[in-house]
């Protein structure tokens, strides 16, 4: 699955990314999942993310059990946390892409920093398939100016990355003759 996104959606979203990505795969539980990170550059743009992972089930049937417990906790992590410290923006629907398909986005702050994670989770016959795009902003002018503030990377962006990554691995895991179920 790390083939799935092309070299240039990852040259454009995580820059510098070293390969090969983080990879694992649990074959008891059906699961893979590959990761790339950019170089932290607090003087150019700050960090970025993206993880994709492809969870397999027996069937379409356990698949959308799957799929609608994800979307179940997306619902249920809508808003902010009490300190304020974790905010969810309301889980979206998506049409035009697998079976079904949700969008989320949220933010994460701490002391040093905020994070922005947009992530799409998609599933195909009997796969349920996440992409997440992460990242954070750095002020241009670098560390040393005494109020730098970081942003995180926003709903909106997040959803153009997110969307790209999903279409990228869902082509290929649709196209993919020896992951067709046999007849």
């Amino acid at each position: 699955m790390c083939g799935a996104v092309s070299q240039a959606t990852l040259d454009r979203l995580v820059p510098k990314a070293k390969p090969p990505p983080t990879s694992g795969t649990y074959p008891s539980r059906r699961y893979t999942y590959c990761g790339w990170n950019s170089p932290t550059n607090a003087k150019r743009g700050g960090e970025r993310g993206v993880m994709v992972a492809v969870r397999l089930s027996a069937n379409d049937t356990a698949a959308k059990a799957d799929f609608e417990s994800a979307w179940q906790g997306a619902l249920q992590t809508q808003g902010t946390t009490s300190p304020g410290t974790l905010h969810s923006d309301a889980a979206t629907r998506i049409n035009g892409i697998g079976d079904q398909a949700f969008f989320t986005h949220r933010t994460a702050t701490s002391g040093l920093s905020t994070l922005g994670t947009a992530e799409e989770t998609v599933r195909v016959r009997n796969a349920v398939v996440t992409v997440s795009y992460r990242g954070r902003d750095s002020n241009p002018d670098g560390p040393s100016k005494a109020n730098q503030k970081r942003t995180p990377l926003n709903a909106t962006t997040g959803r153009l990355s997110t969307d790209t990554l999903a279409h990228e691995v869902i082509a290929t895991l649709t196209s993919c003759t020896p992951c067709r179920p046999r007849p």
